[in-house]
């Protein structure tokens, strides 16, 4: 199968997981502090290298400081929910967890990433009880709706006479 194969995940209902929120340990702290360090003398240096005119240097970095101070309240709001767990919803197939859904609450069409994250491992045996679980209760959900749709017609069909 082609990695960029369509994944047969697409069209059908997205599953609700819950994770936690990862705890943030020191290392992240000093990479955040670094990133934000050097992000902050990068844009200085953008700005007056790209502009002469003193306001549009003021302008451009302005609009670099707004994406950086975006990056610092994505890593307090980090900070504030770390260790709490939170609702997503992924692929019922390959679980990659940033595929879109539609109005229905169906993953829209996308390639297959199978190997998006370490727990999304193809062949494991957690995986196949997954899609066992799954097929076992859409199962379910289609007798329910092919016996109902039969009733329908036993109704309509005995109004016809």
């Amino acid at each position: 199968m082609s990695k960029w194969a369509r994944c047969p995940g697409s069209g059908l209902p997205l599953r609700e997981f819950t994770y936690i929120v990862r705890r943030i340990t020191d290392e992240d702290r000093q990479e955040h502090s670094r990133l934000i360090t050097r992000l902050e003398a990068g844009a200085q240096r953008s700005a007056e290298r790209r502009f002469s005119d003193p306001d549009e240097r003021a302008q451009e970095l302005a609009e670099l400081m707004t994406s950086i101070d975006a990056r610092k309240r994505r890593f307090a709001r980090w900070e504030r929910d770390q260790g709490t767990p939170r609702q997503a919803t992924e692929c019922s197939v390959c679980k990659h967890p940033w595929v879109s859904a539609t109005r229905d609450g169906r993953a829209r069409g996308h390639k297959r990433y199978d190997s998006w994250a370490s727990r999304a491992v193809v062949g494991s045996w957690d995986r196949v009880d997954d899609l066992m679980e799954q097929i076992k209760v859409l199962h379910g959900e289609v007798q329910r709706l092919q016996e109902e749709v039969q009733r329908e017609m036993r109704l309509l069909d005995r109004g016809g006479e």
